[in-house]
């Protein structure tokens, strides 16, 4: 069973293309990252997937059905950490739990359970948001996502704002929630060193494409530079390079080739003589940005 499914997911914000045509699934039980550097499109994508936000073509499944199908009762299957979750700075953190759990019709034990899963001490608790921490504010919008023990988690930048010692713990806290209660996690971070010891499958986007979708062991193998090709019709691109001699892998509408800028003519060459259309061809050194231990150096094409 399909957790989420995306069937050709698109949103535009007038000619800004945040998301195109993306094809993504995430399994029950799977822990998936998305990837990618600011303005990728990954708070763009998690807002669709929660309803916050139409998408201009395509659509979004949560357990097979359309939010057209299931709407409100699909969703509160879900729990969701999104990007600038809003507090109240007067209130405590303990406070700001135990009103959204008389909203949701939660009991009080529900407070100190999601409080202990994220580490929040006693004192902590205690204390008006307004002087807490980046980090603080993002455990305490991870612990709301737990009040209703839901069987999904979708968490726009979890380790947004934590040190170190922040991270590891939230870290251990998603890993546990996955493994050992079978949860289903859908994430998004910059970095891959901060997911890929608590994820099963990542993928990257880029400017709203997705260009990679594997384990990270997968990516970490992956042989850069890479050229990113771009051409058409699709079935024609895939029989010629699975004719030619190049080591490639093909990420829905995108083919990526090992060997980078010093494949471009011999890539051309091949794809113009057996009658496909060469939209761009794009030298890679990575697929993320610098940080990531994988950088994205790939150039912008034209209407992008």
């Amino acid at each position: 069973m399909m957790v989420i499914e995306t069937f050709q997911l698109s949103r535009s914000f007038g000619r800004v293309r945040a998301v195109q045509r993306l094809n993504l699934k995430v399994e029950e039980g799977e822990a998936y990252a998305c990837l990618g550097p600011h303005g990728a499109g990954k708070t763009t994508l998690i807002r669709m997937v929660l309803g916050l936000i139409p998408p201009t073509e395509g659509r979004v499944h949560l357990w097979g059905k359309s939010l057209g199908e299931g709407g409100k009762e699909l969703l509160t299957r879900v729990g969701a950490l999104p990007e600038g979750s809003a507090l109240f700075p007067h209130l405590t953190g303990k406070e700001n739990l135990e009103i959204l759990a008389y909203l949701g019709a939660r009991e009080l034990q529900d407070v100190e359970r999601a409080l202990r899963s994220v580490f929040l001490t006693e004192r902590d608790a205690g204390r008006p948001t307004g002087e807490y921490s980046a980090g603080m504010k993002r455990r305490l919008g991870l612990a709301a996502a737990l009040l209703s023990d839901p069987e999904l988690l979708v968490l726009d930048g979890p380790y947004d704002g934590l040190d170190s010692a922040g991270v590891l713990e939230v870290q251990e806290t998603l890993a546990s929630l996955v493994r050992r209660e079978g949860k289903s996690l859908f994430l998004s971070s910059r970095l891959l060193h901060e997911v890929e010891q608590t994820v099963q499958r990542v993928g990257i986007l880029e400017e709203g494409r997705l260009l990679f979708q594997g384990t990270p062991q997968e990516l970490r193998r992956t042989r850069f530079p890479l050229l990113e090709v771009e051409a058409s019709p699709l079935e024609r691109v895939e029989t010629l390079l699975r004719s030619s001699s190049f080591e490639y892998f093909r990420s829905g509408e995108l083919f990526f080739v090992e060997g980078g800028e010093k494949r471009v003519g011999e890539v051309h060459s091949l794809l113009i003589s057996g009658g496909a259309k060469v939209l761009r061809l794009i030298p890679r050194r990575g697929l993320l940005e610098e940080g990531s231990s994988l950088k994205s150096e790939g150039g912008r094409g034209e209407g992008r």
